[in-house]
């Protein structure tokens, strides 16, 4: 039960982790190509 519990202790945090970077990572492309359409008008 202890390595177990130990490996989703571990896994879940990396995964919340690359998540949230593959979210930033999207959200700042999205906002730099708003930024880029809006100032070429």
């Amino acid at each position: 039960m202890g390595t177990q519990f130990y490996r989703g202790f571990v896994v879940i945090p990396t995964d919340l982790i690359l998540r949230s970077k593959y979210l930033w990572v999207r959200l700042w492309v999205l906002t730099t190509q708003m930024y880029e359409n809006s100032t070429r008008k």
